[in-house]
């Protein structure tokens, strides 16, 4: 195995102990559930509900308007969608750090990129210039894609995530 090879997500066996159960991980590695989800559904731009319903009814750092139009959608359910950028849907632009600013993350992770933290400034620099967010995320790719994947024989891609292939 190697590093960021997911290992954290394997479940015990009876003849594997994984990272998950160890006692370092223990009350400290959480979210299993969104990972569920998030293998389990992909609904690129929006969130099934479940996985914001939280933030709207229970957190301080939400915009007084969002929070009862996403209570609205959640009303018909955990399976219902919500755009995640409701201005620009369906643009890759800077919009989303100007929600983060305007306290409009839809999901409890995101808005905490913007909560008085060490990235505040970042999302503060991307609000007034996109190219500036296009130029740092163009540079992330390239560094993403020069990562050194594992493909055919010499990598696998697990079959579920839990698991480790052939168990």
């Amino acid at each position: 195995m190697q590093a960021c090879d997911a290992s954290i997500l394997l479940d015990d066996t009876a003849t594997f102990t994984g990272e998950k159960t160890a006692l370092p991980n223990v009350n400290s590695v959480r979210g299993y559930e969104v990972i569920d989800a998030i293998n389990s559904a992909h609904t690129i731009g929006q969130s099934r509900c479940f996985l914001f319903r939280t933030r709207i009814y229970n957190e301080t750092n939400i915009n007084p308007t969002l929070a009862p139009s996403r209570q609205q959608t959640w009303a018909g359910g955990d399976d219902n969608l919500a755009p995640l950028d409701f201005l620009t849907r369906n643009v890759f632009d800077n919009i989303y750090f100007t929600n983060l600013v305007n306290q409009r993350g839809l999901l409890h992770s995101d808005q905490q990129l913007f909560s008085n933290g060490s990235t505040d400034a970042q999302v503060i620099a991307y609000v007034p210039n996109p190219a500036s967010f296009m130029v740092d995320f163009a540079r992330a790719m390239v560094k993403l894609g020069n990562l050194g994947v594992l493909t055919c024989s010499n990598g696998h891609m697990r079959a579920n995530y839990t698991r480790v292939n052939g168990s």
